[in-house]
C-alpha cells in the first residue's frame, strides 16, 4: 500500500505537505521504477484513489473532522505554534491536509502485490 501524488498536486501544495513530514513527492511512474530497478515484478496494482477516505468519511466523518482541524489550526495558528512549536503545528497540519488531498484527488493510494525476479 502506498500514496503517490496526481497531476492535480501543485507544487506549493507538495511542498507545504512534504517538507514537514520529511518526505520526498512520490510520482506512481517513479514509484514502478524503484520496485522494477529493486528487482521486483509488479504482478498486480490495484489503485483505490480516494474510495478509501469515502468509506471512513461515510462511516465516520473523518475527512470533514480533519477539514474542520484544519480550520481551527490556520484560525488558532499562533496560540498553536506558541503551545507546540512550529515543527509540530506544521506537521500535524501536513497530516491533515493528507487525508483531504487523497479526497480531492490530489494524492491517490494503491496497492502492489510485488515478486521477486
Amino acid at each position: 500500500y502506498t500514496t503517490s501524488e496526481t497531476d492535480l498536486m501543485e507544487p506549493r501544495e507538495a511542498e507545504r505537505l512534504y517538507r514537514p513530514l520529511a518526505i520526498r513527492p512520490l510520482r506512481r511512474d517513479s514509484l514502478e521504477r524503484s520496485f522494477v530497478s529493486a528487482g521486483f515484478h509488479i504482478g498486480r496494482t490495484e489503485e483505490i484513489g480516494s474510495e478509501l477516505m469515502e468509506f471512513y468519511e461515510e462511516l465516520d466523518g473523518r475527512t470533514s473532522s480533519r477539514l474542520m482541524r484544519i480550520a481551527r489550526m490556520r484560525r488558532n495558528r499562533e496560540k498553536l505554534v506558541s503551545e507546540w512549536g512550529a515543527e509540530t503545528y506544521e506537521t500535524l497540519l501536513a497530516l491533515y491536509h493528507w487525508m483531504v488531498y487523497l479526497v480531492l484527488g490530489k494524492l491517490t493510494a494503491s496497492y502492489y502485490v510485488l515478486e521477486k525476479m
